[in-house]
């Protein structure tokens, strides 16, 4: 799991984060599973998926993204979520995180991680 630290973005305005699942494991995923990404307080998100559905839970601070069972060892998973800053935001570094939800992972301590989003 990783989600590189998205372009800053002023208040009011928005900016892209770009999670990614990999599966680092030997056999394809057996079940489908969800990855979700938790914004700020003052964020809200929406994303898309070319092989998941995603959808904004209530109040817009996260965005879950399922995907199919299958995914292959080596292959990757990745949503496009828009990040939207409340206008009149303070400049400064605000923190989110995304997580995986795969039932029976051998390795689950790889299952999330944290980015920053800079408002200017």
């Amino acid at each position: 799991m990783s989600a590189a630290d998205p372009a800053p973005a002023p208040d009011g305005g928005s900016t892209l984060l770009h999670p990614v699942v990999t599966n680092t494991g030997r056999a394809a995923t057996a079940d489908p599973f969800t990855l979700s990404v938790h914004l700020p307080p003052g964020v809200v998100g929406s994303g898309t998926s070319s092989t998941g559905a995603c959808r904004t839970l209530p109040f817009g601070h996260t965005v879950a993204c399922a995907f199919p069972a299958g995914l292959a060892p080596g292959a990757t998973a990745t949503a496009e979520v828009r990040i939207s800053i409340a206008s009149g935001m303070e400049p400064g570094v605000l923190e989110g995180s995304v997580e995986t939800d795969l039932p029976n992972d051998p390795t689950p301590a790889d299952d999330s991680a944290v980015f920053e989003i800079t408002v200017l």
